[in-house]
Formats: structure tokens, C-alpha cells, sequence
């Protein structure tokens, strides 16, 4: 209805589970999918549900509010189409255990093993920590002002709303669409339907298609443009990059680890004293060395502030 074009790529199950894999032949700087944004679910179809909502919040909300439409749904092809499990370790039913956000107070065998393996990360991982207790209070606490009086028709259920917020998370590009009448910018998020099947490398040597946008600044919209940036030979799988990420994103909103990823990080110190103790344990030749070490602190501390004082005082004479 919308028009665009995917008659390049067939989907398939592979080694990722399903995705998009080339029909035919594909040469680099060829087009492989062109969809128009016209079909494509995006944050600024309908309002946000209540005033300072996340994008994330009013997409979310956005899809429960299609599903519950139906076939009358302008987007019922596409919402039919998502995944009916929950993605991603960060929304495991096994991680809210408090019966006053409607979570089920016992989990499957499989989902508690799930959030132990969650928990686990974050016990050994401080921006793992920082990360899942943001995102799990942005679940709890959108969740109970939607169901707060008055909010929706018909609030949905903790569990509904995981699901959603769980699809928005793991399946959304970022655009930057030129704003109407004004010079700049204006950041969108869309969910497009069949594009959103492309799997994830995390190597620039196996991925070959990159996505854009190209907008239409007469006032007709925008089209969203997978292209190819080497050859794909027909049958093999077609992949892009979720971006430079590192293993703890993936796991927790994505549900997958990519191997390898060279874009992985590991946290080997909290702060810059622990590296420090560290390194002066492993240098330490006795208490020549120690004392060396303390007048080297003791100096770095008198360094730091000197140039305290003098930003106070430029503060100062500003003012």
C-alpha cells in the first residue's frame, strides 16, 4: 500500500534464527530494501502517554495501542509480525519481583535462570548495575503511570508492557529527519517493517549493508534505504551492524552475545586509585619504592589543588 521494494532478500531461518537473506545476486552500492517511512511505526504517531515520556515510553505504548486496534490497524500487518516473547535479559520476568507493579510473583525455571545469569553480570559489572536498575526503573515506573487513574482506556498489564518495551528496545533504528520550516535536525525513532529482520555482525569484514535515509525535503516524507557495500551472492544472509556496542548491551536488550565482537569492553577497575593501587603493588621493589610512590601522590594531590584554587578564582572574577 505504501510502495517500497524488498523483493531482494527472502526471509529465512539461519545461525541467527530468522532473518533476510539475498534472493538474488546483490553487487555493492546496489539497493537492497527501500521501504517508505509512511509504513513504518515511528515515536510521533500518536502523543506521548503522559508529559516528560521517553521516546521509548510513547513507541511502546504506540504498538499496545495498534495491537489492541486490530485488522482496523493501519500497522496490523507489521505488529502481527513481531516476536511473541519477550527479547532481551534486561526485561526477564525474573528480575521484578514486586507484586506492585503486576509482576508474577513466581518465574518459570528457565526465566529465573535468566535473571540469575542477569544478576550475575551486574554483580561483577558496575555499568551492568548502573544500566539494568535505569532500565528497570524506566519499566516500573512508566508502567504504574500508565495505569495510574485516568491515564489509558485500558492499561496494560506488566507483562504486556515488558513485551512492548522489550520490541521497541532490540527492533529501532534512529533517524535524524530535517525539521519542518526550521534549519536542523529532528531525532526519530521507527520501528520499519521487514528491514527490521536484518541480523547483527559485529565484524566489518562480514557485514555488508549499511541503512540510511533519504528524505524527501519537498514535504514528501522519507524512504529508508538498506544498501550494499560489497557483493552479496544469492542464498547468503544479509547483515548490518547494530553498532559498536559491547557484549553487556547486547545481552541485556538484545538476548544474543555476537562472537566475536571487537568492540567488547571489560571494566578492570572501578576508578583510577584502584588502577593506581594496582599498579603500585605490581612495581613494589620494597619501601624505597613505596616512599617514591607516596611523594608522587602527595605531589599529584598538591597539583590538583593549585589548579582548584585557580578555576575558583576565575570563577570569582567572572562572576
Amino acid at each position: 500500500r505504501h510502495g517500497g521494494d524488498v523483493a531482494a532478500v527472502v526471509v529465512r531461518d539461519g545461525d541467527r534464527g530468522r532473518g533476510l537473506f539475498a534472493a538474488r545476486d546483490v553487487a555493492a552500492g546496489d539497493v537492497v530494501m527501500s521501504v517508505p517511512l509512511a509504513a513504518a511505526l515511528n515515536d510521533g504517531v500518536a502523543a506521548p502517554p503522559y508529559d516528560g515520556a521517553p521516546w521509548s515510553v510513547t513507541l511502546a505504548a504506540a504498538i499496545l495501542a495498534e495491537r489492541r486496534i486490530g485488522d482496523a490497524s493501519r500497522w496490523a500487518p507489521y505488529v502481527r509480525s513481531l516476536p511473541t516473547d519477550v527479547v532481551g535479559f534486561a526485561n526477564d520476568e525474573g528480575l521484578f519481583d514486586d507484586a506492585s507493579c503486576g509482576a508474577s510473583s513466581s518465574s518459570s525455571s528457565s526465566s529465573s535462570q535468566l535473571a540469575a545469569e542477569a544478576r550475575a553480570l551486574a554483580s561483577h559489572d558496575a555499568a551492568a548495575a548502573d544500566e539494568l536498575d535505569r532500565y528497570r526503573s524506566l519499566l516500573t515506573r512508566s508502567h504504574a503511570a500508565l495505569t495510574s487513574a485516568g491515564r489509558a482506556p485500558a492499561p496494560p498489564t506488566f507483562a504486556e508492557w515488558r513485551w512492548a518495551m522489550s520490541m521497541v528496545h532490540s527492533r529501532t533504528f534512529r533517524l535524524e529527519e530535517p525539521a519542518a520550516g526550521v534549519a536542523g535536525f529532528e531525532t526519530r525513532r521507527v520501528m520499519v517493517p521487514y528491514v527490521d529482520l536484518l541480523n547483527h555482525d559485529s565484524r566489518a569484514n562480514v557485514w555488508q549493508c549499511e541503512w540510511d535515509c533519504e528524505w524527501d525535503l519537498g514535504g514528501g516524507g522519507g524512504t529508508f534505504v538498506v544498501t550494499a557495500t560489497r557483493d552479496v551472492r544469492a542464498g547468503e544472509e544479509v547483515l548490518v551492524s547494530y553498532g559498536e556496542r559491547c557484549d553487556r548491551h547486547f545481552f541485556l536488550f538484545f538476548g544474543f552475545l555476537p562472537a566475536p565482537n571487537p568492540h567488547n569492553t571489560v571494566a578492570l577497575f572501578a576508578n583510577a586509585r584502584e588502577a593506581a593501587a594496582w599498579y603500585e603493588a605490581l612495581c613494589d621493589d620494597g619501601e624505597e619504592v613505596r616512599d617514591a610512590w607516596a611523594r608522587l601522590r602527595a605531589d599529584a594531590v598538591r597539583t590538583v589543588r593549585k589548579e582548584e584554587k585557580s578555576r575558583a578564582a576565575a570563577a570569582a572574577a567572572a562572576a
